[in-house]
């Protein structure tokens, strides 16, 4: 099983990331603003290392072409300035759940690996809402 993650649209956005090497004192998932949720974690991977990049032509593909041929302008003319960020315009399309997918190698993985993913994804939960108490409350 590879490492990586998927991002798409719903009718927001959802998103989904798994790693077969997972520090799991590196998990963070908790509230981050008033109504956001932050997460994230280290996927352990060896030295020369890539990742994949895949994205799914939009419906409506030209100003998505256009960002995407200016994006590769852009790397080529700055290609001498490592860590100048590239970026371009991608539409969010509905019931496309894996729209952006990224992929890669984790390191050395033993086998106890996707357990320890499995139980993490376990732990890792959606927020519940508030349980109701049983009894009413009394008036005064």
């Amino acid at each position: 099983m590879g490492a990586g993650g998927d991002v798409g649209g719903d009718t927001s956005v959802e998103w989904r990331f798994w790693g077969d090497n997972v520090r799991l004192s590196s998990i963070n998932s908790c509230g981050f603003g008033e109504h956001g949720f932050e997460q994230g974690a280290v996927d352990e991977t060896d030295d020369g290392q890539q990742f994949t990049v895949s994205l799914k032509i939009p419906k409506e593909p030209a100003e998505f072409i256009r960002t995407l041929r200016e994006a590769a302008d852009n790397a080529a003319k700055y290609a001498g300035q490592p860590g100048y960020l590239v970026s371009f315009v991608m539409p969010i399309e509905r019931s496309n759940p894996n729209q952006i997918q990224i992929r890669w190698e984790s390191a050395g993985v033993d086998g106890k690996s996707v357990a320890r993913y499995a139980r993490t994804k376990r732990a890792v939960r959606k927020p519940q809402a508030a349980k109701r108490r049983s009894t009413p409350k009394r008036r005064r």
